[in-house]
């Protein structure tokens, strides 16, 4: 029964792991972009001989309420938008923590949820975007560089801004 382990197929680096966030980094060098959340298609930058004049700029948004804000944003006039952090709460029950849910579920479904929203949508309509990423966005509140699911949580991020493609 042990020769049957010779036709599994194997990919990516067979080195011992140097700690666990490397096996775990390892572990989501494997998993496909394909299902991961997608923001949906917006506004295109203007072109770069043309001055940016006006910049909106907003954070703190919860997903998982109607936000006036985005609503407001969406109404107003602007060459950019700029979501600068916490454009989900992705660890607000919890479970995005990597010893809990390594798969980073809530972080997930918390863009998939903001891709949803009429507000939002109405945004990346009208407005070219940009998006960074803080502690909300990672899953972990108050997370940093040390949170072992970072990477993961990057390249959610990035592919749901589509940074990735």
């Amino acid at each position: 029964a042990s020769s049957d382990l010779a036709d599994i197929p194997v990919s990516g680096n067979l080195a011992t792991p140097e700690s666990a966030v490397d096996a775990l980094n390892r572990y989501y060098e494997d998993i496909p972009a394909t299902g991961l959340p997608v923001a949906p298609e917006g506004a295109s930058l203007p072109p770069a001989s043309q001055s940016l004049t006006r910049i909106l700029v907003g954070s703190c948004n919860d997903e998982e309420m109607p936000s006036a804000a985005l609503a407001r944003i969406a109404e107003e006039d602007a060459d950019l938008f700029l979501m600068v952090g916490d454009n989900v709460y992705g660890d607000r029950d919890g479970r995005a923590y990597a010893v809990n849910d390594p798969e980073l579920e809530e972080v997930r479904a918390s863009f998939a949820e903001l891709a949803t929203r009429e507000e939002f949508q109405a945004v990346r309509a009208k407005h070219p975007m940009r998006g960074a990423w803080d502690d909300h966005d990672y899953g972990a509140n108050d997370a940093g560089r040390d949170f072992a699911c970072k990477a993961y949580a990057e390249r959610i991020h990035e592919h749901f801004w589509g940074l990735d493609r």
